[in-house]
């Protein structure tokens, strides 16, 4: 019973020895092998090449690119070994990657009966000093990219600020004069207005039954004097027609007009006759007319060169 026992165990340790009795341990020289690229850095892939002798010229077509079929991982990372056979020239290839700077050894490869050992690969690192026309330093931080239009908007920004600035400049400049102006011409023109709706009730008034001559002659004259007051820089309602004659001045305009139509005025209020309606109708389109003229002419002025006050700054 015991030597059928004895006999397989023979048969299993000798199946077991045989890999290791025809594995054939190839010497490795530092001058055979080479690396591509020339320079390997830290965590960049690279290969190492050997070339074979004419031994493995039949060797060819083995590859080991699985986990299992590897070598365990460290500090260097096979990821594929392959015997090749081109051209009747064979070689090693494999592809690695390593972790650590410095002269880094490759653990044993075996590939079919062939045992690959005493590999090495001197890996270099962008952080070694060395000399100035060999050192790597690392690159600055790039700036931020910006999104996209961010520069025309701040452009479009500036150029808004500087177009505020300059509209301010100016509207002081030319726009408040022009402002100013415009005002006074439209306060001018709502007088104007006033009186012409004024002198179109007291003409119903007159057309009335009722004699209403010296009511209209009474609420015609305080009208156009507060009218008046709006261009003259003087209280019209205390001022006689003589009055209106030396603020004018010799040679002005509207001083005649203004100092015969307040002195007829006052004859009909107060001369102790009873006022025609023609007459009164007379006043009243003369006064019509005065006011018309004012409102067309933009430069309206008194004589004795003082400016309206509608004008006056």
């Amino acid at each position: 019973m015991r030597r059928p026992f004895f006999a397989a165990f023979a048969c299993f340790a000798a199946a077991l020895a045989v890999p290791a009795v025809f594995a054939q341990d190839v010497p490795v020289s530092d001058s055979r092998y080479y690396l591509l690229p020339r320079t390997v850095y830290v965590g960049d892939p690279g290969r190492l090449v050997l070339p074979l002798d004419a031994a493995f010229s039949g060797a060819g077509g083995v590859v080991l690119d699985r986990p299992e079929q590897l070598p365990p991982d460290g500090d260097l990372v096979i990821s594929r070994a392959e015997i090749e056979n081109r051209g009747g020239q064979a070689r090693l290839l494999v592809d690695f990657a390593a972790y650590v700077p410095g002269a880094v050894e490759f653990p044993v490869i075996k590939i079919g009966s062939f045992v690959f050992s005493g590999l090495r690969a001197d890996i270099a690192s962008i952080l070694d000093a060395g000399p100035p026309e060999n050192s790597r330093v690392l690159s600055p931080y790039a700036p931020p990219v910006p999104a996209p239009g961010t520069m025309e908007i701040i452009y479009a920004f500036a150029l808004g600020i500087a177009a505020l600035i300059l509209g301010g400049a100016a509207l002081g400049i030319w726009g408040l004069p022009w402002l100013s102006r415009y005002r006074q011409l439209r306060k001018r023109r709502q007088m104007v207005h006033g009186l012409l709706r004024e002198l179109k009730q007291l003409r119903a008034l007159l057309a009335g039954d009722a004699p209403a001559e010296s009511l209209v002659l009474d609420r015609l004259n305080g009208e156009l004097r507060r009218f008046l007051e709006f261009f003259i820089r003087c209280p019209c309602a205390s001022m006689v027609p003589g009055e209106f004659l030396s603020l004018c001045g010799p040679g002005g305009e509207y001083g005649p007009f203004l100092g015969g139509l307040f002195g007829r005025c006052d004859r009909l209020r107060f001369g102790g006759i009873r006022a025609g309606r023609g007459e009164v109708l007379a006043i009243l389109d003369e006064v019509q007319g005065f006011a018309e003229t004012c409102e067309n002419e933009e430069d309206t002025k008194v004589s004795g060169g003082r400016p309206l006050m509608g004008e006056a700054g």
